[in-house]
């Protein structure tokens, strides 16, 4: 099954993870305890239960996919996993074939961007 990371440093990727096993995948992705935000029927946004009480940076692209889901102006601190959303018994899914498509192409786009400014930062020095 596959989850998508988004860190607040913006070094996201595609993950793979064994179904049952996704407890300890999530703890270790946003680096604690987590607590399960439901963006979708298909998608779950798992982040750190203490992300603001423990100071974590701001995370744009999950909060962007927050604001998205929800009208809110509340924020998401911390690297994130995102997911599918849960099976009958309430087990985690992985991201569909679609959702994996989406997450990888949009990381891409993201880490190309992040390589253009770069280098156009490095020239002007």
């Amino acid at each position: 099954m596959k989850a998508a990371i988004i860190k607040t440093d913006y070094n996201c990727s595609v993950v793979d993870f064994e179904p049952g096993k996704s407890a300890k995948m999530i703890r270790e992705a946003v680096g604690g305890l987590y607590d399960c935000i439901s963006l979708s029927s298909t998608r779950d946004m798992w982040i750190n239960d203490e992300g603001k009480i423990l100071e974590l940076p701001f995370n744009a692209m999950a909060t962007a996919m927050f604001h998205k889901a929800f009208q809110t102006d509340d924020y998401i601190a911390g690297d994130v996993v995102i997911t599918g959303g849960v099976d009958d018994e309430g087990y985690t899914l992985g991201l569909s074939d679609e959702d994996v498509q989406f997450f990888t192409d949009l990381f891409e786009k993201l880490d190309k961007a992040i390589n253009e400014y770069n280098e156009e930062e490095k020239e002007k020095v």
